[in-house]
């Protein structure tokens, strides 16, 4: 349960969900610092094998808390809010973590890729309600995953655009 809770965000009330989107925004530091993200090969392998992991994770913790889709399991948020991080602008930052080097557009951009996903991931608009029936960890982890997806076009939309 440990990958599944998010190293144990998913047992924060209320909102769990929220807490495993922070600690994936703080994850998602480091990575950003060591131009991870950057290298958009590895950065789409990551979230590959992210997703595998989180498949395994979810289904494992779905059993273990006997409930489906489990307020306790947000490996599915982390995986999800990533999509929603995914290749956005370059920052200025250096060091380990980025978020004390970066300037406030990016601190701003990292803000709106996380309430997107959050709105996206609650309201849960077409097509992305019907998926939850997939069985095992899928069902769990699609919905988050076109949840980023959603939020990260429309972020880099209002960004093409504005």
């Amino acid at each position: 349960m440990v990958i599944a809770s998010g190293i144990g965000t998913g047992y924060i009330r209320p909102a769990s969900g929220t807490w495993g989107s922070a600690l994936a925004v703080l994850l998602y530091l480091p990575l950003d610092a060591f131009n991870v993200i950057d290298r958009w090969w590895l950065w789409i392998a990551i979230l590959g094998v992210a997703t595998l992991i989180g498949v395994w994770a979810s289904y494992a913790g779905e059993r273990v808390s006997g409930e489906k889709d489990s307020h306790d399991v947000v490996v599915d948020e982390i995986v999800g809010q990533w999509v929603a991080l995914s290749f956005l602008p370059a920052t200025q930052a250096t060091g380990l973590f980025s978020l004390w080097g970066a300037s406030a557009q990016h601190i701003g951009l990292l803000a709106a890729a996380f309430f997107l996903f959050r709105l996206f991931d609650v309201w849960k608009p077409w097509p992305i309600h019907g998926l939850q029936r997939l069985p095992g960890g899928w069902g769990i982890m699609i919905d988050d995953l076109l949840a980023g997806l959603w939020a990260c076009i429309l972020l880099h939309l209002v960004l093409r655009f504005v």
